[in-house]
């Protein structure tokens, strides 16, 4: 079993981000920049695997920096590519490694929190791994949906308290468990959002 409670308080986007396995909010462009790097993350911790959607890699310079940053690609549309990706991620947790989740799926058109997919819920309560929402405040403002030239801005990150879901009761349903874990992942991402302003 992972040992995901390390000292790596890691983060995501202005959206809220989990994880010890990390779910950041995906905001605005920046978000995965700025939570992505690799050598950003190794000196908090060990390396984290990226997912990205894979229409992204088709962007030619956009492919080149997400590339770097050790970006794998993921499909939406292809059910087999899912179970593909899915199994992949279960290996990775399994071997106690951490991965970047954007819990809502994809970049907010407001900046504003989106619904939260159940997947990182899902992978929690399989791989038996907690979640540690982050909070990245200024992507949105810095690059939202649509533009194609950052702007500099602040951007400030915090961190919420592990959500595991080896804490909730033996007897609860997988089910009850995952969404379980959605509402507190949810509940936190607004918190750190008011927190920040």
């Amino acid at each position: 079993m992972p040992n995901l409670a390390d000292p790596l308080q890691q983060a995501a986007c202005k959206k809220c981000a989990s994880t010890a396995r990390r779910a950041p909010r995906h905001s605005g462009f920046k978000s995965q920049q700025q939570l992505g790097s690799r050598s950003r993350w190794s000196s908090l911790s060990e390396e984290i695997e990226i997912f990205s959607k894979e229409e992204l890699f088709k962007v030619p310079i956009l492919s080149y920096i997400i590339r770097h940053l050790g970006a794998i690609p993921v499909s939406r549309q292809d059910e087999h590519k899912a179970g593909v990706i899915l199994r992949t991620l279960l290996e990775i947790l399994s071997r106690g490694e951490d991965i970047l989740i954007f819990p809502e799926g994809s970049r907010s058109f407001d900046g504003k929190l989106q619904p939260m997919e159940g997947g990182v819920a899902m992978l929690a309560s399989h791989a038996k791994a907690p979640i540690l929402p982050v909070c990245v405040k200024g992507t949105f403002e810095a690059m939202p949906r649509g533009s194609s030239v950052p702007k500099p801005k602040k951007i400030e990150v915090i961190f919420g308290r592990l959500i595991d879901p080896l804490d909730l009761p033996d007897d609860m349903k997988e089910k009850e468990k995952r969404l379980y874990v959605l509402d507190q992942l949810e509940q936190q991402m607004k918190e750190m959002m008011l927190k920040l302003g």
